[in-house]
Protein backbone atom coordinates (compact mmCIF):
# COMPACT_ATOMS: atom_id res chain seq x y z
CA UNK A 1 0.00 0.00 0.00
CA UNK A 2 1.13 3.19 -0.87
CA UNK A 3 1.69 6.01 1.78
CA UNK A 4 -1.29 8.47 2.10
CA UNK A 5 -1.06 12.36 2.69
CA UNK A 6 -3.35 14.34 4.27
CA UNK A 7 -5.88 16.17 1.32
CA UNK A 8 -5.15 12.96 -1.13
CA UNK A 9 -8.32 11.75 -2.98
CA UNK A 10 -8.86 8.05 -2.49
CA UNK A 11 -11.46 5.33 -3.90
CA UNK A 12 -12.72 3.79 -1.31
CA UNK A 13 -15.91 1.32 -0.79
CA UNK A 14 -17.99 2.27 1.94
CA UNK A 15 -20.54 -0.73 1.13
CA UNK A 16 -24.44 -0.77 0.83
CA UNK A 17 -25.53 2.39 1.57
CA UNK A 18 -28.06 3.43 4.45
CA UNK A 19 -31.06 5.72 4.41
CA UNK A 20 -29.77 8.80 3.44
CA UNK A 21 -26.19 7.92 3.76
CA UNK A 22 -23.27 7.74 1.40
CA UNK A 23 -22.51 4.28 -0.21
CA UNK A 24 -20.88 2.12 -2.97
CA UNK A 25 -17.63 2.79 -4.38
CA UNK A 26 -16.65 6.53 -4.33
CA UNK A 27 -13.82 9.05 -4.36
CA UNK A 28 -13.13 10.21 -0.91
CA UNK A 29 -10.83 12.71 0.71
CA UNK A 30 -8.32 11.38 3.38
CA UNK A 31 -8.53 14.09 6.22
CA UNK A 32 -6.11 11.64 9.23
CA UNK A 33 -3.20 14.95 9.95
CA UNK A 34 0.06 13.64 8.16
CA UNK A 35 1.47 13.53 12.24
CA UNK A 36 -1.02 10.23 12.87
CA UNK A 37 -0.51 8.95 8.78
CA UNK A 38 3.22 8.29 9.62
CA UNK A 39 3.20 5.74 12.48
CA UNK A 40 -0.57 4.59 12.07
CA UNK A 41 -1.49 3.82 8.54
CA UNK A 42 -4.28 1.80 9.14
CA UNK A 43 -6.14 4.86 11.17
CA UNK A 44 -7.21 6.72 8.09
CA UNK A 45 -10.32 9.51 8.31
CA UNK A 46 -12.03 10.06 4.87
CA UNK A 47 -14.79 12.58 3.91
CA UNK A 48 -17.27 11.18 0.60
CA UNK A 49 -17.32 12.89 -1.80
CA UNK A 50 -20.67 12.96 -4.24
CA UNK A 51 -22.45 15.18 -7.38
CA UNK A 52 -25.20 15.73 -5.35
CA UNK A 53 -24.97 19.61 -4.43
CA UNK A 54 -27.34 20.37 -1.81
CA UNK A 55 -26.01 24.20 -0.92
CA UNK A 56 -24.61 23.65 2.35
CA UNK A 57 -22.18 25.82 4.04
CA UNK A 58 -19.90 22.72 5.47
CA UNK A 59 -19.47 22.01 0.99
CA UNK A 60 -16.39 21.73 -0.11
CA UNK A 61 -15.84 21.53 -4.09
CA UNK A 62 -13.57 19.00 -5.03
CA UNK A 63 -12.67 19.76 -8.76
CA UNK A 64 -13.53 16.68 -11.05
CA UNK A 65 -15.14 14.66 -7.35
CA UNK A 66 -18.21 16.93 -6.87
CA UNK A 67 -18.20 17.79 -3.35
CA UNK A 68 -17.20 16.81 0.16
CA UNK A 69 -20.14 17.27 2.41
Amino acid sequence: MLPMSSGDVIRCDFGTPATGERGHRRPAIVVTADDVLEFRQHAVLVVPCTTTERGWVTEVEIDTYGVAQ
